[in-house]
């Protein structure tokens, strides 16, 4: 792959990717419990 850059630039990568990948599973979870509250009311 890329080789030029260096492992402190991969591992800051591999840092933002865990965290966007926790934000979206947070958002997910959060859509999820509302849609079944949503459903309860019904």
């Amino acid at each position: 792959m890329i080789q030029h850059l260096g492992k402190k630039t991969k591992y800051e990568w591999d840092k933002q990717l865990h965290v966007h990948i926790f934000l979206f599973l947070v958002d997910a979870k959060r859509h999820y419990s509302a849609f079944k509250t949503r459903r309860k009311r019904i």
